[in-house]
């Protein structure tokens, strides 16, 4: 009598029943093309995987994603949830010659599909023509139909906000670039937001508080750099600003240490 043995994979297996999905908790609009959102989450993620995750939360009837997570600007909550931004991705499409006839012109440059109504700009490249839906900038509409709050799950009203101090370091999202941009914070706006010298532009700008992703300060055992105990009492923003630009300047691993202290932060 003869025994029947069946082979299996212990990978494919462990991933059918590993299952990863992922849900839209709460959402604010910080601009019109920027969200800070909180999702939900089955599985075991890893970075890039959590990525592309948020993105296909956002993709209609097989098209493009509408939305695209802001990479390392996402931090853990509990177990299963995490906050952090996305940034607006207009649906386009191609425009050949044979599709011409799908779409009316309303205005230059802006035509209207046929079938759905749907807004449409022509945009040209070097790489030729094609189509940018009009109106799909804004997620506030798209992300209020997704979203869908589970029990156990902080929203972002219950979210601590932790104000920052001058001479610390910070992760922000630039609202104009859409980017994570980091800073050692030099002072105050009018408004209590921080006013931070960016380490892209090595210039200070005003940080809007809701952009803040991680920040970190120099504790008593930290190797301190020369002057850094004076600098706590100075009053002179100008002189906190010449102190830290001299640093992007002339002492960019002090600064990465910063940097790849926060990223350790980092879910994703």
């Amino acid at each position: 009598m003869s025994q029947a043995y069946r082979e299996f994979d212990a990978d494919q297996v462990l991933a059918k029943i590993n299952v990863n999905t992922v849900n839209l908790n709460d959402f604010e609009m910080i601009t019109p093309t920027i969200a800070k959102v909180v999702v939900s989450f089955t599985g075991d993620f890893k970075g890039e995987q959590f990525l592309e995750a948020v993105a296909k939360l956002f993709v209609k009837e097989n098209a493009a994603s509408l939305a695209q997570p802001i990479r390392d600007s996402w931090k853990k909550l509990t177990r299963n949830s995490a906050v952090g931004f996305i940034s607006a991705n207009p649906e386009v499409r191609t425009y050949e010659v044979e599709e011409k006839g799908k779409y009316r012109t309303i205005a230059k440059n802006l035509l209207m599909d046929r079938d759905d109504e749907t807004t449409w700009e022509l945009v040209k490249s070097e790489a030729g023509e094609y189509l940018c839906r009009r109106g799909m900038d804004d997620l506030s509409e798209v992300s209020t139909t997704l979203r869908s709050h589970k029990v156990g799950i902080p929203s972002l009203m219950q979210l601590a906000f932790s104000a920052v101090a001058r001479n610390e370091f910070i992760a922000f999202v630039d609202k104009k670039e859409a980017e994570v941009d980091y800073g050692f914070v030099v002072g105050k706006s009018k408004t209590n937001n921080p006013i931070v010298l960016s380490q892209t532009s090595e210039k200070p700008m005003e940080v809007d508080s809701k952009c803040i992703i991680h920040s970190t300060a120099l504790s008593k055992e930290d190797k301190q750099p020369e002057g850094f105990k004076e600098l706590a009492a100075e009053s002179d923003e100008q002189k906190v600003i010449k102190y830290w630009q001299t640093y992007y300047r002339y002492s960019p691993e002090y600064v990465n240490m910063f940097i790849d202290m926060i990223k350790s932060m980092n879910f994703a």
